[in-house]
């Protein structure tokens, strides 16, 4: 039975090959050479009509190193030049082979002989033989190239006053895709219905402006396509807020986002156009300020509902503020430097145990380490504040009194800055011919004062009235040239800081 079985199948594999079209051809061929008088040697001999006998001896693969883009195909045609100068296409008789089939592969099947699907990017040679004759051509595959664009959504609706975020997606030649949103040129067909992006950062985001329908289009390297959009008058008819039923610390607060479902099924961020409330302002409130809309503040432990409403529809959440535990503290600003006489208010942040942060600048202690550099206060109203008394540095200090938690920063208090200077006498009178001698004096930070009348730069806005001297030993000295008013300025050199009064030059008496 078993060799029955194993004959029969013989049989067939033998039957399926003698009835294949490959070897329909291969015998046609073999009954045309025998008929031709081919020699025994395979070569070319003379048949009963005196003609030569044409064998097979070269084949050429076309076309010649082409290139193709990876995930496409290409088909090539074998010719077979025989020794008679004639051709013939052979494709259907050779064997095809691929030098590398992880960059290209090419088809033996009946219909498709010759047909090479790319794989990778790279070179490849594709080659045919049969009966020992071969040829060979060179196949590259270049990266894959754009083929198609998508925009999603489709025709979609949105309600007047509502956005829509559109995508656009490239199917390439090896059947990838890609998010081109921000890479395609986006268009509207009517700007007076939808406006459409190209702007950094909110590529394909179209703005409804007027109800009616506008075809949207995207274009890239060459390939485009568009969708409707329909813009349609809309009615809200439910509203959500979210985070749902969040916690928080006391003294923290939590932002909440109310969102609006329209009749189209479109939604819109209605923060800013709801009015919020809460059902019990002892444990938070909830603002309805217009930069604040939405923000609720921890006011004392307990559970409050949070309401919203719009045209006549509302929803609500629940808020827990739950008491916290301090972790850290931080101070700013961080190693300020300020000039004697001067102050730096710093800031205590406290950051908990829920990740929360809150300001503890006037519920902590602060203390200065060296006092005779800068003070800081502990007052109320003016907590943080510190006070230069000295040059050099000093470590401020931010305790928590309940848990023990500070935070430190170095403040250096560096010499008193020049902030004004005067020049005396004020608006003097003299005589054609004689001599003013002015004083410039500045005044610092810390509040003291240095006769400047060596440092400074002296100028005369008018010098045929009269001259000022910046001669070591004569500094300030103003010396009259002719009769009117002139401006005697003085100016540091290192600050830019000046002063200025007028001089009045008289006929002499």
């Amino acid at each position: 039975m078993k060799i029955s079985n194993f004959f029969g199948q013989l049989i067939r594999q033998k039957l399926r090959f003698l009835f294949s079209p490959r070897y329909f051809l291969f015998a046609l061929l073999s009954s045309f050479i025998i008929l031709s008088g081919c020699s025994e040697s395979g070569g070319i001999s003379a048949n009963a009509s005196g003609s030569q006998v044409a064998i097979l001896t070269s084949i050429e693969i076309t076309p010649t190193d082409p290139s193709i883009a990876i995930g496409t195909t290409q088909r090539f045609v074998a010719t077979g030049i025989y020794s008679n100068g004639s051709n013939s296409d052979i494709s259907a008789l050779v064997t095809w082979r691929s030098s590398d089939t992880g960059i290209a592969t090419v088809s033996n099947d009946s219909g498709s002989e010759g047909l090479t699907a790319s794989v990778g990017v790279g070179s490849v040679t594709v080659a045919a033989e049969v009966n020992g004759v071969n040829g060979s051509t060179q196949l590259t595959v270049t990266p894959a190239v754009l083929t198609s664009l998508a925009i999603t959504p489709t025709n979609p609706l949105i309600a007047l006053g509502t956005d829509q975020q559109f995508t656009a997606t490239g199917t390439y030649s090896d059947a990838s895709t890609q998010d081109l949103t921000t890479a395609v040129t986006w268009n509207s067909s009517a700007d007076g219905i939808a406006t459409v992006s190209n702007a950094a950062g909110s590529e394909g985001r179209v703005t409804s402006v007027a109800v009616g329908d506008v075809t949207v289009g995207a274009a890239f390297s060459g390939v485009s396509t568009s969708t409707q959009l329909t813009v349609t008058p809309a009615v809200l008819v439910s509203l959500a807020i979210t985070p749902t039923n969040p916690s928080i610390a006391l003294g923290t607060n939590q932002q909440f986002i109310a969102t609006g479902t329209y009749t189209d099924t479109t939604t819109q961020n209605l923060t800013a156009a709801v009015t919020w409330s809460s059902s019990d302002n002892g444990i938070a409130t909830v603002s309805s300020a217009l930069l604040s809309k939405g923000l609720a503040t921890g006011v004392a432990v307990g559970t409050v509902t949070i309401g919203v409403a719009l045209n006549g529809v509302s929803a609500s959440t629940q808020l827990t503020v739950n008491s916290s535990v301090l972790a850290s503290l931080a101070i700013t600003p961080t190693n300020p430097s300020i000039a004697l006489g001067t102050m730096q208010q710093f800031t205590a942040t406290g950051t908990y145990t829920d990740a929360t942060t809150q300001n503890l600048t006037s519920s902590v202690t602060w203390d200065s380490s060296a006092q005779g550099v800068a003070m800081i206060s502990n007052a109320d109203g003016s907590r943080g504040l510190a006070t230069s008394a000295g040059v050099g540095p000093t470590t401020v200090r931010a305790t928590e009194p309940t848990t023990g938690i500070n935070a430190s920063t170095m403040l250096t208090v560096t010499p008193a800055a020049l902030v004004s200077l005067a020049v005396t006498p004020a608006n003097p009178s003299i005589a054609l011919g004689t001599d003013q001698q002015f004083t410039a004096t500045g005044t610092y930070t810390d509040n003291t004062i240095q006769d400047l009348t060596s440092d400074v730069t002296w100028d005369s806005s008018a010098r045929g009235v009269a001259t000022i001297s910046n001669a070591d030993g004569s500094r300030g000295l103003a010396s009259s040239a002719g009769v009117g008013p002139t401006t005697v300025k003085a100016t540091d050199p290192t600050t830019g800081i000046n002063a200025s009064t007028p001089l009045t030059v008289t006929v002499p008496p």
